[in-house]
């Protein structure tokens, strides 16, 4: 395998990044952005999977990658603007 053909299975662990990035936006288009690049990367990283172990099946080789893409990004913008604010009580 290449090392470009290694980027198409690591572009799956950008997705948690991308889903705290969401989380600390505060305007809809940066959660539009962070969705959008989530979603393309869940889309890429399972046709990755999808072409190592399942070949060039149809409809599977762009099923998987669309639905997966389509949760991920729904997920991702759903969850953006939920602030992670620790907050401490006095005295502890």
């Amino acid at each position: 395998m290449s090392v470009g053909g290694l980027g198409v299975y690591l572009s799956l662990l950008l997705v948690p990044l991308l889903y705290v990035a969401s989380r600390a936006s505060r305007s809809v288009s940066a959660r539009v952005m962070w969705a959008c690049l989530a979603a393309l990367a869940a889309a890429e990283g399972t046709w990755g999977l999808t072409y190592a172990l399942l070949g060039e099946a149809k409809p599977s080789i762009w099923l998987l990658p669309t639905v997966v893409g389509a949760l991920v990004g729904l997920i991702v913008f759903k969850a953006g603007g939920q602030h992670m604010v620790m907050r401490v009580q006095p005295g502890e």
